[in-house]
């Protein structure tokens, strides 16, 4: 009668019990960000590179149950290496819808090659995309917006994912590009949503956001501090941008933060316990595994996707021109760099500007003999395109000392086509390259869009200058690869020596 008694009061127990008592889950959450376009190396030949990394999600996913990891990329994937060049970035996103990650983060990059271009690739990334701060304009009519987030079930747990970019690209294009976008302030768009994320009463929440944690940011280009700070019901934000490593870190009192490595490096995995009666997270740590030579490329994808990879390595070898004596990058554009006066001159001679103000855009030199698309790659890694500004030789002087004050940053421009003779690393006078003075009147000047969209803020003075009409502001749509490209192409052997066009007294 005892037995029977004990035996009704221990089944009236836990039939009573919550489901779940005393269970714990794991969420194991995969992250890679800043690829640039790098999918069978990183920097180094012999590591990095997406192939890699394919290798070890598959090596976390063969210890982990059925079901329980979310595999996410934080943007700049599609271009910054000449593999990405072919078809503009599409192989790569093929790529990771190939691997299984379930969510993509448009980064600044992925505007690199236009907004129709990028228009596109939404297309085929739809069932992926999470980004709520973005509007592209890809006609200047009709209006494509993104997903903020999305719910994801995993092992028992209710996973609200969200989407950010970068809130500051505007700073990084001109013209037509930035005419066709728009990036709102991430934190004010997750103070906008976080009422629907919260009715959803998710069990974990990540941010995975375009931005770093930069704790001493003074041109306020990310926001994480402002995030963590504001809506600490974010549980995890894995971060991108800033090409910085961390293996993790608590932010605040409650979130964490994790970064992959730039370039394909690394992988940033996350490793979440919940427990299913209390309905709280019990621990949440995070590591980077990096992608070591040792780790051998992913032989399932290179074989799906051999025929392409083998046009990316065909085009990368495509023949150019011929370098008629050593290209060398040198130390200062506009005084002794060789690349810049080589791209300066192919500027000069396509927009028929006399005044070029350019720097180089790569320590890469070259030695004589054929120059070919890698080769011509490792010289203009970026997708920018040139412009003109007519100045009169006051603003000329306000420009080019605005480019002397920034000589410690690598987006510092040389010059090409006069001679600016220098006192206390301030312009005192310029001349033509013969010794005689200017005209009162305006000259045309070139630039590249990134300095005329304000360099991320270091160039206010030219930015002004580029948008005031009365220096009309000319986009000429050509690239300064194609440039470049072409002047090679058309001047045989080329042989540059960087002559010296800022003179200090």
């Amino acid at each position: 009668m005892r037995r029977h008694l004990s035996f009704s009061i221990l089944l009236i127990i836990l039939l009573a019990a919550p489901a779940g008592v005393g269970q714990e889950v794991a969420l194991t959450i995969m992250q890679t960000t800043d690829l640039h376009g790098f999918i069978t190396r990183g920097d180094e030949a012999e590591s990095g590179g997406l192939l890699r990394l394919a290798t070890l999600i598959d090596r976390e996913r063969q210890n982990l149950p059925d079901d329980t990891e979310i595999i996410i990329d934080c943007g700049d994937t599609i271009s910054g290496t000449v593999e990405s060049l072919p078809d503009r970035g599409v192989l790569i996103l093929d790529m990771l819808k190939a691997i299984g990650y379930d969510v993509w983060v448009p980064g600044n990059h992925e505007l690199d090659f236009g907004v129709p271009h990028l228009a596109t690739l939404v297309q085929q990334m739809r069932n992926h995309i999470l980004c709520g701060n973005l509007t592209l304009y890809p006609g200047r009519q009709e209006e494509t917006t993104f997903p903020a987030w999305k719910l994801i079930e995993k092992n028992g747990l209710r996973v609200a994912v969200i989407g950010m970019s970068a809130s500051y690209t505007a700073n990084w294009y001109w013209g037509e590009t930035k005419a066709s976008f728009s990036a709102a302030a991430a934190v004010d768009s997750l103070l906008s949503h976080i009422k629907e994320i919260r009715a959803v009463k998710p069990d974990f929440t990540i941010l995975a956001i375009h931005q770093g944690w930069h704790p001493n940011d003074d041109r306020g280009v990310n926001e994480i501090q402002a995030i963590a700070k504001k809506l600490p019901e974010i549980d995890l934000i894995l971060g991108g941008h800033t090409h910085r490593p961390n293996p993790g870190d608590k932010i605040n009192h409650h979130t964490w933060y994790a970064q992959a490595g730039r370039h394909a490096d690394a992988l940033a995995v996350a490793r979440v316990r919940f427990d299913l009666r209390t309905r709280h997270v019990t621990s949440l740590e995070s590591r980077l595994v990096p992608a070591t030579a040792d780790v051998p490329l992913h032989k399932g994808l290179q074989q799906t996707f051999a025929k392409r990879l083998d046009t990316a390595r065909v085009f990368s070898r495509k023949g150019v021109g011929t370098l008629g004596a050593p290209l060398q990058a040198g130390q200062i554009p506009g005084v002794d760099s060789g690349t810049s006066e080589c791209v300066s001159r192919a500027i000069a001679e396509a927009v028929k500007a006399p005044v070029v103000i350019h720097g180089k855009l790569s320590n890469a030199s070259f030695p004589a003999g054929p120059f070919s698309e890698g080769d011509l790659f490792a010289l203009i890694p970026y997708e920018n395109t040139i412009g003109t500004l007519l100045l009169t030789p006051r603003q000329l002087k306000d420009v080019l000392n605005e480019q002397l004050a920034n000589r410690g940053s690598y987006t510092v421009n040389g010059l090409w086509g006069i001679r600016a003779i220098c006192e206390n690393n301030q312009v005192a006078r310029c001349v033509w390259a013969d010794g005689t003075g200017f005209s009162t009147g305006r000259i045309k000047v070139a630039f590249h869009s990134y300095a005329l969209a304000g360099g991320g803020g270091r160039f206010p003075v030219l930015r002004a200058l580029a948008e005031n009409p009365r220096c009309e502001p000319v986009e000429t749509g050509l690239s300064t690869r194609d440039i470049v490209r072409t002047y090679l192409k058309t001047h045989g052997a080329v042989a540059v020596s960087p002559e010296k066009w800022f003179i200090e007294k």
